[in-house]
């Protein structure tokens, strides 16, 4: 601590201080002077006694400073170690007057460390999923290309990736295709199916994969006509062959057919393509791509095109050359499509970026909530410190130095509720890395790392700023004469104080009502989604799914023969109700593509599309889809028998309306010659997303067009999970080489596809009633805090006649008013918010009245409870109890 001179001294104002230093100056000067003359009389030259007189005096004067700088520069000094002292003075008060009151302690902490707690968590996320680059080398310029069809945007066929290839030059510097695969490795230990990329050479290298041993892939690997390559993850050479070097060169037999390892892939981010991000698996197979159009024709929609933009070729610049190369394409007569190219960040994201930011937004809310309860806390506080800040000014602290140390105690309960919110982030974040995955990119990524411990840092001094300025301001502002000579009368704030408060409150109450009109929202959004209509019945159904390797089923026959074996091994399993088989499972979507009906012509490369599958004769009555029209499939519709389809309503709709689609010849075009007769139509069974479109679909019987790989459904008596061993064992029972993979209830399948939803209602809602809770405790503390002030004013309404039930209800109308005036901001802010969460509904308007109405009503209740304990508690006040107080 600087001496009572000292302090004084800096506290002279500027002329002052400008006067004092001249003084100081002449005499420094003088002195020197005499040093000089003295030295010159003992016989040193005039240079030489100045030069000594300076350095006997101070260095500072050596180094050319002025007498005048000097004395700043000490001044400043002094200045400096001062504020120094003062806060440090100011922190050591701070902490004791946390310990001095814990009950007031823990609440303010508490309240902070749900909002900044919640509020770190969640950044942790949207850090994470979206605001990091993506592990790829120039991520920047990692775009992908898509099928355009009017407004449907549709994977890439074979054809159109070769045509966008060979006109896109000078648009980009690679361009390449993949798509995610499964594929069953046998030979090596225990069949298994592995998670597998297939793609031309060029994907690799834009994705940067690293190559531990042997080499990469080349374009001369991507040719049908080369030898069978392929890499392998670092995942499955370590598991599976104990990381043995010898593994590059020797030959692995895949989906039945020998290939040779010619390479390892370091698993890192990178071998993860843009899809995989969701749930961080990288493939543990990398396959070339050797396709022509014999086996991927235009038709068949089902490839990734990732491009990478040419050095100094701007997105906006790309998308313009890629229209004129569509344009040249249609001209040529190749397509009727166009293209349409997005960032791979946006690709990656996805609809995610728009539910992270709304709980981002919403997280936000709750901190803001946050912090108005704890400014309103501090303002009762302050009532109660009135005197204490009335005596330090009277005693010479000036305003300006009360308000910083009142900052610097707020900080310091921002502080405490910061450590204690990193805590609640931490185990909320242990929860988010199991929850997570499949629904928020990197999520395995997600981690308190170093920025997001600076943002939690910087978050709680600023909410330490942000609630503790306005108590600051007041406290601060106060008449230091009138607060003494009320002394000890008891607590005072004023009608400008009850303002205040009472102007918190009623934003605590509209914020809470955006929050919760939000959630009421999300969640009345996700029940429509859940009861969407799903066209069959997904209860006690297991699903699995088995591929076949074409060395030891090469052909329809040996497949058939497989799958009928199959079915009728699981039907004969106890418990079993049913066995069905399918190429997709509903709501997972699956293979989209062309088609042709007979006798009429389509534009040449533009054929209608339709979702196809591949199913058993059973499927729609083990599912218990509905028959519209017609039959389905029976013992009669067999290999060499007269080609037959069923088709959802949709399609008979859109493409037969006003008559009847049975009878109708159609071309399913994908593995099978000719038309198809239609049998039969059924009711629209939910093939794609749920919160999209039901799209036209056809079907044909597994007996009519084999394929290799198929999910097996099975209909159980009781738990569906239970007969998961049983079907394991049924597979491995016709043939020992064959694993199964993907087993899970259809159930799961279903859930899964509304698990986004699931999340932003779970979270939105638990911010919400945090929210309902801070609001209802900031009305209680306000009508508890106006009843204490009030007292003497109660206590003599009663002396004069007044009954408890007029007091009640005085207490109460100014609670109601409160919340009234609250639900009307919030009413505002919620219509205006209402465009935030709107693109996440599903089956309900974001201005939606019912909703508005009945939050308002939960809030005016809760609103209500909060002021009628305070209320009551006046009602019952004895006059002369509180007159004596007075």
């Amino acid at each position: 601590m600087l001496p009572p001179r000292v302090r004084r001294l800096l506290r002279l104002d500027v002329r002052d201080r400008e006067r004092l230093a001249g003084d100081v100056n002449e005499e420094i000067a003088f002195h020197i002077e005499q040093r000089t003359q003295q030295l010159i009389a003992r016989g040193l030259s005039a240079a030489d006694a100045r030069a000594e007189a300076l350095r006997r005096f101070g260095a500072a004067y050596l180094e050319g400073r002025s007498i005048h700088a000097s004395a700043r520069h000490r001044e400043d000094h002094m200045r400096l170690a001062e504020w120094r002292d003062a806060l440090a003075h100011d922190i050591r008060h701070g902490i004791r007057l946390l310990g001095s009151s814990p009950g007031f302690t823990a609440v303010v902490t508490l309240t902070l460390a749900l909002g900044i707690g919640a509020t770190t968590a969640i950044f942790s996320v949207v850090d994470t999923a979206l605001l990091r680059p993506l592990p790829y080398p120039a991520a920047e310029r990692l775009v992908v290309l898509s099928d355009l069809q009017g407004e449907l945007v549709a994977p890439a066929s074979y054809p159109e990736f070769h045509d966008w290839r060979t006109h896109g030059g000078g648009i980009f510097s690679a361009i390449g295709v993949y798509f995610l695969t499964q594929t069953s490795l046998t030979g090596a230990g225990e069949p298994e199916v592995l998670r597998g990329v297939r793609g031309s050479s060029d994907v690799p290298r834009m994705l940067g994969l690293t190559i531990l041993r042997g080499r990469a892939l080349g374009p001369d690997d991507d040719l049908r006509s080369s030898e069978a390559v392929l890499l392998i993850g670092e995942g499955l050479w370590r598991r599976r062959f104990g990381g043995d070097p010898a593994v590059v060169g020797s030959t692995l037999t895949v989906q039945g057919q020998p290939a040779i390892v010619v390479g390892i892939v370091r698993a890192d981010a990178r071998a993860v393509p843009p899809q995989g991000l969701s749930t961080g698996e990288a493939p543990e197979i990398f396959l070339p791509l050797r396709l022509d159009e014999s086996v991927a024709p235009r038709g068949l929609h089902f490839m990734t095109v990732l491009a990478q933009l040419a050095p100094g070729v701007p997105l906006s610049q790309a998308r313009e050359r890629l229209g004129d190369v569509a344009e040249r394409l249609r001209s040529d007569g190749a397509t009727t499509h166009g293209i349409t190219m997005i960032p791979v960040t946006e690709r990656v994201i996805g609809d995610v970026g728009g539910r992270l930011g709304l709980l981002f937004g919403a997280v936000g809310v709750l901190l803001l909530i946050a912090c108005v309860n704890v400014a309103n806390l501090l303002l009762a506080r302050m009532a109660e410190r009135h005197h204490e800040m009335a005596v330090r000014m009277a005693i010479g602290a000036s305003r300006g130095r009360l308000i910083g140390q009142l900052l610097v105690e707020s900080i310091l309960r921002a502080l405490l509720g910061g450590l204690l919110g990193v805590l609640i982030a931490w185990g909320s974040l242990v929860l988010a890395r199991a929850w997570l995955p499949g629904r928020v990119p990197r999520a395995d990524q997600i981690a308190l790392d170093g920025r997001v411990l600076l943002f939690a840092f910087a978050l709680s001094v600023g909410t330490g700023l942000l609630f503790g300025l306005l108590p600051a301001l007041r406290a601060a502002g106060r008449d230091t004469a009138g607060a003494l000579r009320e002394g000890a009368r008891g607590l005072t704030g004023g009608a400008s104080g009850d303002r205040v408060r009472a102007a918190l409150v009623v934003g605590e109450v509209a914020l809470s009502f955006v929050l919760l009109a939000g959630a009421a929202l999300l969640i009345q959004s996700f029940g429509r989604l859940s009861s969407v209509e799903l066209g069959f019945d997904d209860g006690r159904t297991l699903t699995g799914y088995v591929l076949l390797p074409s060395s030891r089923y090469p052909d329809s026959t040996t497949r058939i023969a497989f799958f009928d074996r199959l079915t009728r091994r699981v039907a004969s399993v106890p418990g079993v109700q049913g066995v069905a088989l399918s190429s997709d499972l509903p709501v997972e979507g699956g293979t989209n593509g062309g088609f042709s009906i007979e006798g009429r012509t389509f534009p040449p490369g533009d054929p209608p599309l339709a979702e196809k599958r591949i199913v058993s004769a059973n499927y729609f009555e083990m599912l218990r889809a509905r028959l519209v029209e017609g039959r389905t499939f029976d013992g009669r519709d067999v290999l060499g028998a007269p080609a037959v389809m069923v088709v959802n309503e949709s399609f008979a709709r859109l493409h037969f309306p006003g008559t009847s689609a049975v009878g109708q010849r159609v071309a399913f075009s994908w593995g099978i010659e000719g038309m198809q007769t239609v049998i039969g139509v059924v009711a629209d069974i939910r093939e794609g997303a749920l919160d999209r479109a039901i799209l036209p679909a056809m079907y044909v019987n597994v007996a009519q067009r084999a394929s290799d790989g198929m999910h097996v459904l099975v209909r159980t008596a009781g738990e569906p999970s239970a007969m998961a061993p049983a079907l394991r064992a049924a597979v491995l029972d016709i043939d020992s080489a064959l694993p199964i993979s993907g087993v899970r209830t259809l159930r799961d399948v279903v859930r899964s596809g509304i698990r986004g939803s699931r999340l932003s209602a779970t979270l939105v809602g638990i911010f919400s009633i945090v929210a309902l809770v801070l609001a209802a405790i900031g009305l209680y503390g306000v009508i508890s805090f106006s009843v204490m002030q009030r007292r003497h004013e109660m206590g003599i309404r009663t002396a004069l006649g007044a009954r408890a039930s007029d007091v009640l209800r005085l207490v109460l109308w100014h609670g109601v008013v409160l919340v009234v005036i609250g639900l009307a901001v919030g009413l505002l802010l919620a219509m205006v918010s209402g465009r935030l969460v709107a693109s996440q509904l599903y089956g309900i308007a974001a201005s939606d009245g019912r909703t508005l109405a009945v939050t308002a009503s939960v809030l005016a209740l809760a609103g209500l409870a909060a002021a009628a304990i305070p209320a009551a508690r006046a009602a019952r006040t004895d006059p002369m109890v509180a007159l004596r107080a007075e």
